[in-house]
């Protein structure tokens, strides 16, 4: 049930009254208030409806420590935490210390140097709701929202900016997904997994578009190439060999001399090799193998199932 402190700081803002905005969902006690009666993100979305420099720069701190109290299920345990993440920071401080005069808040930890796992400052939101290591992520060509995907095969559309997220609805149960990819559109996604199967999706609907049953094993690695969008132009029955796994012999120009090294030695040959969806690279090797970029993943750091943004 909503109730009118839901709605004050939209009607502030839409009042004009910016400061009055910013000084209340700028207070120590508001926090802690919209924290126990609305969750972790309901703070963060005060601060961020603002829209000022400062009020962006407090949801930011804010939206950095909301993962750690996700899972706290008492109201003082809650501030607890919250006073200790924010303990160092220039605009929370003196507020927190004089909340710590309260003998309600007694007793109570107090850091007396910033803690070691304090966020770094480029981090801008840690996304949890995987319960197990996340293999793989990618971005839409917009950067609007991004999939993430985990070893027990649930994959999840997220906001990056909110951190609200929705799980796609059919998952890859016999097996985790290795690998995810946007189309260049950003009308369909397609997830790679452990039983050979990949699906395409349709990220704003989250309806299954099609299913590829073409290989005979696991899929490591999927990609979208360049060229005419949505999944009409995928690879389907007319096109059954457009996926394909590694070959295992890199491909010759003809005319070319044998690559260099010893016999049986794949680390070292030149011209393009077919890439793991079967399209040439056009690169030449030498020396140590190497692999195409990729998103940027963090199956959690410390913690697994988790996602950082930086």
């Amino acid at each position: 049930m909503t109730t009118p402190l839901d709605y004050l700081i939209a009607h502030l803002t839409a009042a004009n009254c910016t400061g009055l905005a910013e000084a209340t969902a700028g207070d120590i006690r508001w926090i802690e208030h919209r924290l126990a009666h609305r969750g972790p993100n309901a703070p963060w979305r005060d601060l961020d409806r603002i829209g000022t420099p400062h009020a962006q720069t407090l949801a930011r701190s804010i939206s950095q420590t909301t993962h750690l109290l996700t899972h706290i299920s008492t109201t003082r345990l809650q501030a607890g935490v919250l006073h200790l993440r924010l303990a160092h920071h220039p605009h929370w401080q003196p507020q927190i210390t004089t909340r710590r005069t309260d003998p309600a808040a007694r007793p109570a930890l107090s850091p007396l140097w910033p803690l070691p796992d304090a966020p770094h400052p480029a981090l801008q939101r840690t996304l949890t709701g995987h319960t197990t290591e996340v293999r793989a992520t990618a971005v839409s060509p917009d950067g609007t929202w991004l999939v993430t995907a985990d070893r027990n095969g649930a994959a999840r559309i997220w906001n990056p900016h909110s951190g609200d997220c929705t799980l796609l609805p059919a998952d890859h149960r016999t097996g985790g997904v290795h690998s995810v990819a946007v189309s260049p559109d950003r009308t369909w996604l397609a997830t790679a997994s452990q039983d050979g199967t990949l699906e395409l999706w349709d990220p704003y609907t989250c309806t299954r578009l099609r299913t590829l049953t073409n290989h005979r094993a696991r899929v490591l690695s999927v990609a979208v190439g360049p060229g005419p969008t949505g999944p009409h132009c995928s690879p389907g029955p007319a096109r059954p060999d457009a996926l394909r796994r590694r070959s295992r012999e890199p491909r010759r120009r003809p005319g070319r001399a044998s690559p260099a090294g010893p016999p049986g030695d794949r680390h070292h040959h030149h011209g393009p090799r077919d890439s793991a969806e079967g399209v040439p690279t056009g690169r030449h090797y030498s020396g140590r193998r190497q692999s195409p970029a990729r998103p940027h993943c963090l199956p959690g750091g410390p913690v697994q199932g988790q996602v950082r943004l930086e």
